[in-house]
């Protein structure tokens, strides 16, 4: 949490967080992080989620992405930054474990007729790996198999059929 320490000092969140961080400690330091952030771009939003994503914060970061979503959608930020958004957002709650969550948020951009093809590899990719962790491998299969009709070099795409 040497990290967190470092955030609460240089944004000033307040002496309750340099406490070993429960539950009620991230609460406190997500809502005084909230009010710290308000006026940040949805890029911005998105930089601040992937900083937490790379603290093993996926939670937090899950709450910075959604902020961006809800940014891009009112027009605030490019496509290019909203798709980033969506995988960023499905990776947080696949470590996060909510995997319906992100099954759900990439149901939205995998049904978008708007994105071509080549460009939803990664949200195919990340629906695999939703379903995967979920134990559910007979999913799991069908949206890497999808995968691998698009690019069957993408990732490690061949081992996760292999072992599949």
């Amino acid at each position: 949490y040497r990290i967190v320490r470092k955030l609460n000092k240089e944004l000033s969140l307040g002496d309750e967080l340099l406490a070993n961080m429960d539950l009620h400690q991230a609460e406190l330091f997500s809502k005084a992080l909230e009010k710290r952030l308000t006026d940040l771009t949805a890029r911005d939003r998105m930089d601040v989620g992937v900083a937490f994503l790379e603290m093993e914060m996926p939670t937090i970061a899950a709450q910075q992405f959604e902020k961006a979503l809800g940014l891009c959608e009112a027009g605030e930020g490019t496509d290019e930054i909203k798709r980033g958004v969506v995988a960023l957002l499905a990776q947080a709650w696949i470590e996060a474990e909510r995997y319906i969550d992100a099954i759900l948020c990439l149901e939205k951009i995998l049904g978008d007729a708007e994105v071509k093809l080549e460009d939803k590899i990664h949200y195919v990719y990340l629906m695999g790996l939703a379903y995967e962790r979920q134990g559910r491998m007979d999913a799991a299969r069908f949206w890497y198999e999808k995968a691998a009709q698009i690019d069957p070099t993408y990732r490690d795409l061949s081992d996760r059929l292999r072992r599949g």
